[in-house]
């Protein structure tokens, strides 16, 4: 007897649920203005305050067709005239129309009402599992009506432009810019997992040492940390995207997966194919599924399809980087080598950075220490205020140094000088990659 008691408070319970849920879908579609609510029943409550019908908040942004801002800055002079890149910027700019199309707080209610009425599903289910009422009819779920604009992938040889091309279309996207981010992928991948050790640190002091593993999607950090960002943006532009660590790979998956589920759109850039990324990485079949949900939501666009070519060179070949006037005045080439024990290289790393100490308003004598991630810092003993930085192969490339440590030293020089490279090999991997 007390047990069919407590079974049929849960029906009654859940019946409440429902009822409570039906009122606020009736609501939405009546666009009345939702207060805080709150149907308190033997510990159940549903909260939709933060669900409010988006219509009238939504900010619109004019924008110029990103096809019209490359040839005017080529007319200007500022960029060099290229086909390749044309077309990407004509493909581009559809993306920029449906981005002025999308509504992506209209997507996240709606994604969050097909939760619920899922959830209640699985509850009636489950009730009628337990009793003996008659089976009824199971109206299906709504339907997302809002369709996510597909992401654009771009691939190809360092320096062709594919990181122009990405800052133009952030810059001249229809979001405002509180609601998109440009950073890039190694950055990114660290603000992950600062994300990640915080919120995990904030579950430790909360619960202890003792508390038990949850496993489940709705307490996974990865799954939460996703969650997060897709409040905070509509649109994520990510520049060289790259894995090469197993820790990134393993996460990329689940992370970009409930990124995308949310109705983030991606626009990235890469040196390579999504086939190559991660290749021949330790356990890569774990990181398989993200390779398919990226082709499912990104386009995959490769700077160089045409294969036009001008003499001897393609265009894809053309390093833009090189072209650079300052570059080419100051530094002229990338790469000076030496041979039977010459110091003819050296001599000309000399004139470069003697050249920035007399740009430089004062001497530095002390080293500088720069911070990186996790209360961890690097410090550099040779450099002329923020221009330029000296290092040798040896206090770069065979010390306990990562991705972190090398962003922080690109992000605060300009120019950065590695010398006495020796020749390399199989037998250290670690130096040949760092």
């Amino acid at each position: 007897m007390f047990g069919s008691q407590v079974i049929s408070r849960q029906i009654v319970s859940r019946k409440l649920f429902r009822r409570a849920f039906d009122r606020h879908i009736m609501c939405l579609e009546s666009s009345c203005s939702m207060q805080a609510m709150a149907i308190h029943h033997n510990n159940i409550r549903l909260f939709t305050s933060d669900i409010i019908s988006s219509d009238n908040n939504r900010q619109t942004i004019k924008f110029t067709p990103l096809i019209q801002v490359y040839e005017q800055h080529v007319s200007e002079g500022k960029y060099l005239s290229d086909e390749l890149q044309k077309h990407t910027a004509k493909r581009m700019t559809r993306l920029q129309s449906a981005l002025y199309e999308y509504d992506h707080e209209k997507f996240i209610e709606q994604l969050k009402i097909l939760e619920y009425e899922r959830e209640n599903q699985q509850l009636e289910k489950s009730d009628k599992s337990s009793s003996d009422t008659t089976e009824q009819q199971v109206a299906p779920p709504p339907t997302i009506s809002i369709p996510v604009p597909r992401g654009f992938y771009i691939h190809g040889s360092v320096g062709i432009g594919k990181s122009m091309l990405m800052n133009t279309f952030y810059n001249n996207a229809p979001i405002i810019k509180s609601r998109k981010r440009r950073i890039h992928f190694h950055a990114f991948l660290q603000e992950i997992h600062q994300r990640i050790h915080t919120l995990n640190k904030q579950l430790l002091d909360k619960h202890g040492r003792s508390f038990h593993v949850d496993t489940s999607k709705h307490m996974n950090p990865i799954i939460q940390i996703a969650q997060q960002l897709s409040k905070e943006i509509t649109l994520l532009c990510i520049d060289e995207f790259q894995v090469n660590d197993v820790a990134d790979a393993m996460i990329l998956s689940q992370f970009f997966g409930e990124l995308w589920r949310c109705g983030v759109v991606v626009v990235a850039t890469s040196n390579r194919p999504p086939q190559d990324l991660y290749e021949d990485g330790l356990n890569r079949s774990y990181f398989l599924p993200f390779i398919s949900l990226l082709e499912k939501y990104c386009i995959i666009h490769h700077l160089g399809d045409k294969g036009k070519s001008s003499g001897n060179t393609t265009i894809e070949d053309k390093d833009y980087r090189r072209v650079k006037s300052g570059m080419e005045r100051q530094c002229g080439d990338y790469f000076y080598l030496s041979k039977n024990g010459s110091n003819a290289s050296e001599k000309k790393l000399d004139e470069l950075f003697q050249l920035y100490q007399k740009d430089s308003q004062h001497m530095n004598s002390q080293p500088l220490t720069l911070q990186v991630n996790f209360q961890r810092t690097i410090s550099v003993s040779r450099y002329h205020s923020n221009s330029i930085a000296r290092f040798t192969f040896e206090e770069l490339c065979t010390r306990d140094l990562g991705s972190s440590d090398y962003n922080a030293i690109a992000k605060y020089f300009q120019i950065v000088i590695i010398e006495d490279i020796p020749q390399l090999s199989l037998k250290y991997p670690d130096r040949a990659r760092r």
